[in-house]
Parts: C-alpha cells; structure tokens; sequence
C-alpha cells in the first residue's frame, strides 16, 4: 500500500508451487473504495482419499484514511 494505490496479493498452493508463493493479483486506486473477501485455506497431509481444503471467508473493507 502507498499513498495512491493498494496491491492485492495472494499466496498460493498447487502443483507448479508445492510450498506456496505470493503472486500479485491486481491494483487498487484508494479513491475505488475496495470491498474485498479474504479466503483463509489450509491444506491437510495427503491420505489415500487425497488432500482436504479447509477454508474460511473474511469480508473486508479497506479504509486507508
């Protein structure tokens, strides 16, 4: 965040990036108001069944004032 603008970044599990990585999602002016959800996943260890996402939604409001 500056004085201008918000980065949006999220941090990512799959194949190409087992142990996660952040990645840029997009850019906000602060004059847009931004609503957004933060999602919250963890990831189990593996079973025979596979992998289970437990996750979780946060709706925000960015007030950078």
């Amino acid at each position: 965040m500056d004085e201008r603008r918000i980065s949006v970044w999220q941090y990512r599990v799959d194949i190409s990036a087992p142990d996660g990585e952040w990645r840029f999602m997009e850019m906000f002016d602060h004059d847009e108001d931004p609503k957004l959800t933060v999602e919250h996943a963890t990831l189990t260890s593996p079973t025979k069944e596979g992998y289970w996402i437990y996750s979780r939604s946060y709706d925000c409001e960015l007030d950078c004032e």
